[in-house]
Formats: structure tokens, C-alpha cells, sequence
């Protein structure tokens, strides 16, 4: 038992797991340099108010961290321009597998008024975030430049193949991992081999696997009519792409009451 986070992640030795007995408010940015797990144990973490420090939980060079145990990070604070939950940076390498984030109330504007971008999962350098669960409820979109940054890489990191966000599961509000705007328009940060679904009512994204006997959208038609096998539809399909489907493999395809419309464009 530590008296404070900070001092129980410093004592720990690699694949040790630290786990949260109370709430915590950080003052300062939590930095992680080994490989351990950090269980939140149902737990809250907040960022103080005023924390300078833009990011609760930074993980640099030699860090590669498991959050777990179904707690929350909030990041939100009035003292810094960009209130990040999780940082991977440098070679720092991040997995998550539940729990809440987000930086809804975050400061939106700088000193002087200009427009911040609010990104709550963010990597840069050679860093990786993997995202398996958790919910995610960030500052979508940006009162100035309408961009989107609940999950966001460093522009050239991304560009040049050196960082990435690797999106294997979760629900996002009000932001789409598979088509978004945070590098771009179209930005697509999941995994190969799965989607997002749509709940308009909820405005949530959820990602779920791909799963041949209810395939719902092009990308995942393509994916298995490309693999063989049985295939069949959960909804209507209308292809987007100018691209024909060659098959090399013995496929069925069950249209299920569906109807499967082609590129019109």
C-alpha cells in the first residue's frame, strides 16, 4: 500500500500490477517507463482543475501499460489546452481494455483564444495504443476548426507509419474510429476484420468483430466473400467502390431477404 499513484507506480518492478484502492486526483502528469498493469479497480481518476500538465497518464520509452479493472480516467481540467487521458509517446506502447475516459468540460479555448484540439487518446513518436473495450465519451468536435479528436496521432508520426491507434473494441460517442476526421477525412483506426455499428439514437459507435452470417456493410462483404464460405446478410449493402468482387475461393452467399445493390457512381 502507497499513499499516493505516483508513488506506486515509481516502486513498482516490471509486470507488477498497481491497483487503486481509492479515487485519485493527479496534480501532475502520471508517467509510466516499465511494463505493468494498472487495475482501476472500479476506481476514478481526475485530473486537479487547475494541472498544468496536459495528459493524466503519459506512457514514454520503456513503458508498456495494461489499464484494466472497469474504473474511469477523466481528464477533463481548466489548467492545460489539450486535457489527454492517455499519452503513448516516444516508444511507449498502451492497451486498454475497459473502463470510461473522456475530457467532457476540458478547457476548449486558450488564453488567447484560439481553438484547442481536446484529443483524449493521442499517440506520437513510435508510440501505440491498442483499444480492446471501454467506453469513450470525449470533446468531439472542436468549436473552431469542427475536427474531431477523441482518439488522435501526432500528424507526421502518423503520416510517416511510426505511431498508430489500433482499435480492436469499444463505444465511442459521438465519434467514429472507422471514418473520422482526426488525420484527415477518413481517417480509419480499427484493426482488420472489424466495424463500428451505429446507434443514431445513442449517437454511439460500437465496435464489434466482423461475423460472416450477419454481415452489415461493403468492407466486411468484401473481407469474407474474398475468404469463401458462407456468407450472409444482416442488412442491405449498397457498394461504394467501383470494384468487383473476384472470388478464389468456393463461396455461398445468402442475400437473407437483403437486398445487395452495386456503385452507381
Amino acid at each position: 500500500m502507497y499513499e499516493d499513484l505516483h508513488t506506486a507506480v515509481e516502486a513498482a518492478k516490471d509486470g507488477d500490477t498497481v491497483k487503486l484502492l481509492a479515487d485519485v486526483e493527479l496534480t501532475k502528469s502520471l508517467v509510466v517507463t516499465k511494463v505493468m498493469t494498472l487495475d482501476l479497480n472500479g476506481k476514478t481518476i481526475t485530473a486537479d482543475e487547475n494541472m498544468n500538465d496536459i495528459t493524466a497518464i503519459q506512457v514514454l520509452t520503456g513503458g508498456d501499460l495494461i489499464i484494466t479493472g472497469n474504473g474511469t480516467v477523466n481528464s477533463a481540467s481548466q489548467g492545460n489546452n489539450y486535457s489527454i487521458a492517455v499519452w503513448a509517446k516516444e516508444t511507449g506502447k498502451a492497451t486498454i481494455k475497459n473502463g470510461m475516459f473522456t475530457n467532457v468540460g476540458a478547457k476548449s479555448k486558450s488564453d488567447s483564444g484560439s481553438a484547442n484540439n481536446n484529443e483524449m487518446i493521442y499517440v506520437s513518436g513510435n508510440g501505440l495504443i491498442t483499444i480492446e473495450g471501454g467506453t469513450f465519451i470525449g470533446n468531439t468536435e472542436n468549436e473552431t476548426w469542427n475536427t474531431r479528436y477523441t482518439l488522435n496521432a501526432h500528424d507526421a508520426s502518423y503520416n510517416a507509419k511510426t505511431a498508430n491507434i489500433v482499435v480492436k473494441g469499444g463505444k465511442y460517442t459521438g465519434f467514429n474510429p472507422a471514418n473520422n476526421l482526426a488525420e484527415g477525412e477518413g481517417t480509419n483506426f480499427l484493426a482488420d476484420g472489424y466495424k463500428t455499428v451505429y446507434d443514431k439514437t445513442a449517437n454511439t459507435y460500437t465496435v464489434a468483430k466482423f461475423d460472416a452470417n450477419n454481415v452489415t456493410c461493403e468492407a466486411e462483404l468484401r473481407h469474407f466473400m474474398a475468404n469463401g464460405g458462407t456468407v450472409k446478410l444482416g442488412a442491405d449493402i449498397k457498394l461504394e467502390t467501383n470494384n468487383a468482387m473476384a472470388l478464389k475461393n468456393d463461396t455461398v452467399l445468402n442475400l437473407n431477404g437483403h437486398t445487395l445493390s452495386v456503385f452507381d457512381g
